[in-house]
């Protein structure tokens, strides 16, 4: 969660439209960022890697949450 609100506080004084969503039932936290009225998810770290059964890092870099495409139109929310 820390690396999604250090997120947030980045992008909003960078002048980003930026968002931190707290999920208290994943309990997990992410960022929104929209750019040309599109939202875009961006996840630090789900796609880092994960925790094995030895409660051990191991590293899977991916970038399937990062810059994520929201579907819907944003541009109608505000």
């Amino acid at each position: 969660m820390d690396y999604a609100l250090l997120f947030h506080y980045v992008a909003t004084a960078s002048g980003l439209d930026a968002y931190y969503i707290n999920d208290q039932t994943l309990c997990h936290a992410y960022n929104l960022v929209v750019i040309d009225d599109i939202c875009y998810i961006i996840d630090t770290t789900w796609d880092a890697g994960m925790l094995n059964q030895y409660d051990r890092f191991v590293y899977r870099f991916s970038k399937k949450w990062f810059l994520h495409r929201v579907k819907d139109n944003w541009s109608d929310r505000k």
